[in-house]
């Protein structure tokens, strides 16, 4: 298993971030981060991760505030902006995320991913009893649909079938999988990759 990224450090962690943002090359940053998969993706991957956490959204702010994003995100307004870029939201705002956004979101992601990685590890398990880790599922899924319904616009198509039982369950599956990977190490790199990657 790959050792965890040191997230306690927040000197490194900054620096990290000023360093992709001035070294990684975006090919047209208004275009691939306005990437209609891309903003999807990352909307419901925070929404899985309040699934698992119920205080997620007040822990986002606080590792905001901790890794130094103020200007990026000065309030909890300016970062639910960044959500509702999702196309798939009851009221979707228009626009983009510019590479400081994007790179900021990584980062809270994969921060976030490793504080629920014991929940990541149970789900993914393959050593628990069968009936156990389908009740898990159930459970989650029970959380994610109330989310969604809560959320997203159910009267739009991709919606609806994010709510069939067998469809709910493997796109639950993708995203679980996505942040168990982000946890380690090379957590960012990977999650870069997966939400830059067209679909």
């Amino acid at each position: 298993m790959n050792k965890m990224h040191p997230i306690s450090n927040k000197i490194k962690q900054i620096d990290y971030f000023n360093y992709m943002k001035s070294h990684y090359d975006y090919p047209s940053p208004t275009l691939i981060i306005g990437q209609r998969s891309t903003l999807i993706r990352i909307d419901l991957l925070f929404l899985v991760i309040e699934s698992i956490d119920v205080m997620a959204p007040q822990k986002l702010l606080l590792i905001s505030n901790k890794m130094g994003f103020n200007e990026i995100f000065p309030n909890r307004v300016e970062f639910w902006k960044t959500r509702s870029l999702n196309p798939l939201r009851k009221a979707p705002r228009r626009g983009t995320l510019n590479k400081d956004q994007f790179e900021a979101i990584i980062q809270m992601i994969c921060i976030m991913a490793e504080k629920v990685y014991p929940v990541l590890r149970q789900l993914l398990s393959t050593k628990e009893p069968t009936e156990i880790n389908k009740q898990r599922w159930e459970q989650l899924s029970l959380r994610i649909n109330e989310l969604i319904e809560e959320r997203l616009n159910v009267k739009r198509s991709s919606v609806k079938k994010m709510l069939l039982n067998e469809l709910e369950l493997l796109t639950t599956k993708q995203l679980i999988i996505t942040l168990a990977l982000c946890a380690g190490s090379t957590g960012v790199d990977r999650l870069r990759a997966t939400l830059l990657e067209p679909s």
